[in-house]
This record gives structure tokens, C-alpha cells and sequence, in this order.
């Protein structure tokens, strides 16, 4: 909630980071309605899903977005770009229409989603410390990608898990704390990314 609220005290960034602005809100929304759905002990699967079909293209778009910025736009980062958005959608509606049930929690392709955002995410973040030798504390992307980075591991990791494997419910307890921690974190590296967001620079005469 935090996030959400600091984008909004520095409100005119919104349009100009639409994309990292939609997907906070997302994250608040639907964290919003698991916690209650769990509190009230209500199923939640398809809330889930369709959070699948929601969230990665916005995390997909926003990460080339970055990519573009760094290492210029081309023609091949759009076709690379789209390709995974059309892996998406067709991903999902194959796990769950065609082989699941919509009413159960999918998560095949969200964890393997997941995976490709890491790579791309450790690639970016190698990118710009590296190549560019910008200081990741005073950063945004680089603070954004961070944020992704852990965040979409532990996604991918307890998904994976999930995925069709019996373990104790001992087991998922403990897994389902280390990763609200990781999200917590996660969380905080977003905030950081918001403060850090440059200005928008106001027009002035060229002379």
C-alpha cells in the first residue's frame, strides 16, 4: 500500500511510468483480495489466474521497456518482446482451458514466466552496473529491477513447488513465510525505485 501511496505524493510521474505505476497497483489490489479470500477462507484459484493474465504481460512490458532504454530499441527486442507476450496469452489459455480446469491454481506457466523475467532482470542489472557504471543506490531502474528480480524468483520458486507435488503442510508453512519475506523486500526495493524516479523536466526556450 505503501508503493501505491507514493506514487500518487509524487502523482506527476504517473504518466510517464504508467506500466511500473499499473503494476504496483495491481500487486496492491491483488494482494488486497488474497489476504481477505484467505482470511475468510474462500478459494481464490481463479483470482489467481486471472492475476496470471494480468500482471506478467505488465512485468514483460515494463522490464523491454527498461531494456530498450539501456541498450537502445530494435527490431529483434520488439519481435523477442511480443513473442513472450503471445506466449502468454496462448500459455494460458492452453493450461487453463485446455489442459487444467480454470477453477484450479495453474501455475506452470506463471513459474516459467517467472524464470524468463530473472534472466532477463540479472541481465539488465549486469548491464547497467557494469556497462554503464551507474550507482545502484541512486538508480531507479536498477533498484526496479531488483525489486523484480527477487520478486519473480520466489514467484517462480513457489510455484514450481506447487506444481502437482505433495509435500507437508509444515513444509508449504514454512515455504509461504520465506517468500512473504522475499516479497516484503521486494516491496521495499520498489518504494526505493519510486523515490528514486527522476523528475519530469519542465520546458524551457532552447536559448
Amino acid at each position: 500500500m505503501a508503493i501505491v501511496i507514493a506514487f500518487f505524493f509524487r502523482r506527476r510521474l504517473i504518466s510517464s511510468n504508467f506500466l511500473f505505476f499499473a503494476i504496483c497497483l495491481n500487486l496492491f489490489v491483488f494482494e488486497t483480495i488474497m489476504f481477505l479470500t484467505s482470511f475468510y477462507h474462500t478459494k481464490n484459484h481463479i483470482i489467481a489466474n486471472i492475476n496470471t493474465l494480468i500482471y506478467y504481460p505488465l512485468a514483460v512490458l515494463l522490464v523491454f521497456n527498461i531494456w530498450g532504454f539501456v541498450k537502445g530499441k530494435s527490431k529483434t527486442l520488439s519481435i523477442f518482446q511480443f513473442s513472450i507476450l503471445g506466449f502468454i496469452a496462448i500459455g494460458w489459455i492452453i493450461e487453463n482451458f485446455v489442459i487444467e480446469d480454470f477453477g484450479l491454481y495453474n501455475t506452470f506457466l506463471t513459474a516459467f514466466v517467472s524464470m524468463i523475467l530473472v534472466l532477463i532482470s540479472i541481465y539488465l542489472i549486469n548491464v547497467i552496473i557494469f556497462v554503464k557504471s551507474t550507482s545502484i543506490i541512486k538508480d531507479s531502474d536498477t533498484l526496479l529491477l531488483i525489486g523484480m528480480l527477487i520478486r519473480s524468483f520466489f514467484s517462480g520458486l513457489i510455484l514450481f513447488i506447487n506444481y502437482r507435488m505433495n509435500y507437508s503442510n509444515e513444509f508449504y508453512r514454512d515455504i509461504l513465510i520465506l517468500v512473504n519475506l522475499a516479497y516484503t523486500v521486494a516491496n521495499v526495493f520498489f518504494l526505493f525505485s519510486i523515490i528514486c524516479l527522476p523528475k519530469n523536466k519542465k520546458y524551457t526556450w532552447p536559448f
